[in-house]
């Protein structure tokens, strides 16, 4: 069995918004270069893969966000944990740890991001998984306990800001 690597979860979403094909489509960005994820996360198994590769697991956790369902949300999740075969054990500390038979690193780096994830949901419920309501923008985003979140960034929301001023201008 392999341990299962910590995502952490700036990286995660970095991952989803900077790789996935919805993101980066919503808001014009696919002739856009991929963002160097190496500057967010000492993850050895995520600097072995090719953009291909991140672009398949952003692909694979954005309906993760995306869903506003959340008996969708937890098949979803639950498909992702026994495809990654992941298996929790507790370590000499007495903290749950998770392992996968699973050696291949885009497996591993799905399966870091899944049990990220999972501890996200459990710590703060569904509610804290989102995409921005932009109008030009679909970027996955994580509320912080105990708020909720519309805009996966503050010039998004001042963007929506501006267009309802406008709007009501005329």
């Amino acid at each position: 069995m392999t341990a299962v690597p910590h995502v952490p979860t700036a990286w995660l979403v970095e991952l989803v918004n900077g790789y996935g094909n919805r993101p980066r489509a919503a808001a014009a960005r696919t002739d856009e270069p991929y963002p160097d994820l190496g500057r967010l996360a000492d993850l050895p198994e995520a600097s072995t893969l090719g953009e291909g590769q991140l672009i398949g697991v952003a692909d694979r956790l954005w309906p993760l966000f995306a869903s506003a369902n959340p008996p969708e949300r937890a098949a979803a999740i639950n498909d992702l944990v026994v495809r990654s075969r992941l298996t929790p054990y507790i370590d000499h500390e007495a903290r749950t740890r998770w392992s996968t038979s699973l050696n291949a690193p885009d497996k591993l780096v799905t399966a870091g991001c899944v049990t990220t994830m999972m501890e996200v949901v459990a710590h703060g419920g569904w509610r804290r998984l989102g995409t921005c309501e932009g109008e030009d923008c679909l970027d996955a985003h994580l509320a912080l306990p105990g708020r909720s979140r519309r805009y996966c960034s503050t010039t998004c929301l001042n963007r929506a800001r501006i267009r309802s001023y406008r709007a009501r201008r005329r």
